[in-house]
């Protein structure tokens, strides 16, 4: 896919995103799982209007990172 590991963001929410995190440069918990924890950088709970926090979290990381490089696809 030409993205290299340290170079994304992760979003996830199971143990299905552990190696996704392991090797991501951020990742993001969306609510509660207790395997993907240790992996999380940070976690976004499920209340309200998930969707909107997860944009605008990944609008607040976009800021704060060099991620808005362009991808070799």
């Amino acid at each position: 896919m030409g993205v290299e590991q340290g170079e994304y963001i992760a979003f996830g929410n199971d143990a299905n995103a552990i190696a996704m995190f392991q090797h991501a440069m951020y990742s993001v918990m969306i609510g509660e799982n207790m395997q993907l924890t240790p992996f999380s950088s940070e976690k976004l709970s499920l209340c309200g209007d998930t969707e909107d926090h997860i944009v605008q979290r990944l609008m607040e990381l976009g800021e704060l990172t060099s991620i808005n490089k362009p991808v070799n696809v």
